[in-house]
């Protein structure tokens, strides 16, 4: 009797321990490797919308240049849904989201897209002094 408790207590404790070891939280990324992997995420979704997100910077172009506000910022939204919107586009899409939320006096709005896209483009001169002159 003893030797199956010492049996039974043998087992449960091997398959405790075998438990316990594959229950191991995955290692934690470097902010490097983090970086590295949203931006392949941001790349390949941005290659696989393409086609929507060119149609869509179209459309929000047009709509912002016949000063349809309302429309150009649906179709910019779609951009940042279909996640089109990286360092390439940040110059063609922050600076008339701003302005377009700025047209509709939403300037809270206008304030938060000139720094979501200083955070892409800091050098860029055009989108620091809309920002500026917006807030002013």
């Amino acid at each position: 009797m003893r030797g199956r408790i010492w049996i039974i207590i043998s087992i449960s404790m091997f398959v405790a321990g075998l438990i316990l070891s594959s229950c191991q939280p995955p290692s934690a990324m470097s902010e490097e490797e983090t970086a590295t992997y949203q931006k392949a995420h941001r790349d390949s979704m941005k290659n696989a919308n393409m086609r929507e997100c060119t149609k869509f910077l179209s459309f929000a172009n047009e709509y912002y240049k016949n000063k349809n506000y309302e429309d150009a910022l649906k179709n910019y939204r779609k951009l940042f849904e279909l996640q089109c919107v990286d360092g390439d586009l940040a110059k063609d899409v922050f600076v008339y989201v701003g302005n377009s939320f700025r047209e509709l006096n939403q300037l809270d709005s206008a304030i938060y897209y000139y720094d979501e896209g200083l955070k892409f483009i800091p050098e860029d001169i055009y989108l620091r002094q809309s920002k500026i002159y917006r807030s002013e």
